[in-house]
């Protein structure tokens, strides 16, 4: 599990602003990060573990922020004793998947909230874990999964 924070104040001028932070707990897992944009969706800065897929961190051109964290009490049970190639094998995680779908169509939290319930609920046995969400609003919300619940 990485570690993970959120934070939602007011500036001096009033206005709130939104702040997510993350550690990627992941060594030695090739990563990324760029600029992608869904066709006929929302424009997203984001971050990746390649083998995992999708995203597991980000923020759209709406100033809707996410990331997620592992959080379960178990592995799928066909995922190998041996990691042959780390690159290319990874255990069955559609998390990723699932936040990029999200930030190329939501542009808030509670939208988000939204999808993710949508999302997750429909997919018994994802992986568990938290997804944090932040808004230009100043919301915050952390939505914990786990077995599709």
């Amino acid at each position: 599990m990485c570690t993970c924070g959120a934070l939602s104040t007011r500036r001096v001028d009033g206005r709130l602003v939104s702040y997510l932070l993350k550690t990627s707990d992941s060594d030695f897992i090739p990563h990324w990060h760029g600029y992608m944009r869904h066709h006929g969706g929302r424009s997203v800065l984001a971050f990746g573990l390649i083998p995992q897929g999708g995203v597991n961190a980000g923020i759209n051109d709406a100033g809707l922020a996410l990331f997620m964290s592992f959080l379960d009490y178990r592995l799928p049970p066909d995922i190998p004793a041996e990691r042959t190639d780390a690159l290319v094998r990874w255990w069955e995680d559609e998390r990723g998947l699932v936040n990029a779908a999200l930030l190329s169509r939501c542009t808030s939290m509670p939208e988000g909230i939204d999808f993710l319930y949508e999302a997750i609920g429909s997919r018994p046995g994802i992986v568990g874990g938290n997804h944090f969400l932040a808004d230009p609003s100043g919301a915050i919300a952390v939505f914990e999964h786990c077995d599709g619940r």
